[in-house]
């Protein structure tokens, strides 16, 4: 064998193990492409069952709104609607928020709290000294010396009714044969002005007395005004006869006033919303299915809100935390005339839950209904309805003949709801 043919040879060999090489990456490569499809199908294949039980979640969602309001008009009936829960899920959630009815405003006397000065201004002399009741004393030795005294940080509770407002001063005066007198004046704004009333004292002789000033009809008084904390006092020495000396041991302003709160006709349970949580696989946005959220409706509306929330994780929602008010005119009711709303709510509660794959969520009118009724004698009334801490909404009840009276009848419907 000659030197040519040994490369020959070479490549004859190489040229042989290559179909081999061949075989086995493109076998290789045809069975990743057939993991990542099979994958990939398997995901898709998921995503639209998902979607699709999801899909149909909503309309069993409003099947079983349906089915609800259905069952609440007709006591001690029952009914189902069937959901898959392959990918998703189908729960009954408890709220510690309730539903509160509230009828017209009604106010609790307090007991009168004096308020202490913590600033002033003026020409007196050692005004501190007439901050508190003890041995100091503020005083003047001047006719016509004003001095003034503010910062009582009032703290009265909103909304309330003030029923009298007194400033209080303890005083005396050096002389006994000329008691000395002092005028007041008050300030609502900071001292810029002041109210246009003005009163003197009797007389203050030698003997140390209480004075007190009721200034409750110098302006309409609320616990915006004097809460801003801008009231001032003013007061004038007002002397008569010779040299004596006015003494000022202490300031207050007295506050009277009633606490002004609504009549609480009614407070429900906790409040229940029922779930359906779609699977992992499941995207969407924000939609309301039906009825709104605020919490009084109409017979138009529906009382059920039924919508998908994407807040955490995709999920479909529906609470009946609302009444509905239906007004039935005036009526003949106790030998006169009222003005007759019904206030409608339904109160579900919490029964046994279970199962898996497939569960039937039925829901029972427990029969008890119980109204509550009020009347006012009144034409004109402001019910307020309030979810949890919010604020309340408000309903107003309104006749044009002054001489009707109103009545509110309240019916609590109470609906189970289980899924075992």
């Amino acid at each position: 064998m000659n030197k040519a043919e040994k490369p020959q040879r070479k490549l004859k060999n190489t040229e042989g193990i290559s179909p081999v090489i061949t075989t086995i990456i493109i076998s290789a490569t045809l069975l990743i492409i057939l993991v990542i499809a099979s994958f990939v199908s398997t995901n898709i294949l998921e995503l639209q069952v998902a979607s699709t039980e999801f899909e149909q979640a909503k309309t069993n969602m409003l099947l079983l709104d349906e089915v609800i309001q259905d069952v609440a008009l007709r006591p001690g009936a029952g009914g189902y609607v069937q959901f898959n829960q392959r990918s998703g899920g189908i729960n009954i959630i408890n709220s510690p928020e309730t539903l509160k009815l509230l009828g017209p405003l009604t106010g609790t006397f307090n007991r009168p709290l004096p308020y202490s000065p913590t600033s002033n201004a003026g020409s007196w002399k050692n005004p501190e000294g007439a901050y508190a009741l003890d041995t100091d004393y503020a005083n003047s030795t001047s006719a016509d010396e004003k001095h003034r005294f503010g910062g009582f940080n009032f703290n009265i509770p909103e909304p309330a009714n003030i029923t009298m407002v007194t400033v209080i001063v303890n005083a005396y005066s050096s002389d006994r044969n000329n008691p000395d007198q002092i005028m007041l004046k008050v300030s609502v704004d900071g001292g810029s002005s002041y109210l246009p009333n003005s009163e003197i004292s009797n007389g203050i002789t030698n003997s140390e007395s209480t004075v007190r000033f009721n200034i409750t009809s110098w302006t309409n008084w609320t616990p915006q005004i004097l809460n801003n904390n801008q009231i001032w006092v003013n007061f004038t020495h007002y002397k008569k006869g010779g040299t004596d000396t006015l003494y000022l041991n202490s300031v207050a302003v007295e506050v009277e006033y009633a606490s002004v709160a609504p009549e609480l006709i009614y407070e429900s349970l906790g409040l229940v919303s029922i779930f359906y949580r779609g699977g992992s696989k499941v995207s969407g946005a924000d939609m309301r299915l039906r009825g709104a959220p605020q919490s009084i409706v109409n017979m138009e509306d529906s009382i059920g809100y039924l919508r998908v929330e994407t807040g955490s994780g995709i999920q479909i929602k529906l609470d009946y935390n609302r009444v509905r008010a239906t007004n039935l005119g005036v009526q003949v009711g106790g030998g006169r005339l009222t003005n007759v709303t019904v206030i409608t709510f339904y109160q579900l509660t919490r029964g046994r839950t279970g199962g898996a794959e497939t569960v039937n969520v039925k829901v029972q009118n427990m029969f008890n209904i119980n109204p509550i009724i009020r009347e006012y004698n009144t034409n004109n009334l402001t019910l307020r309805i309030q979810l949890g801490n919010n604020q309340p909404e408000t309903v107003n009840l309104t006749s044009e003949d002054p001489a009707v009276t109103t009545t509110v009848i309240l019916k609590v419907i109470e609906i189970q709801v289980s899924t075992a």
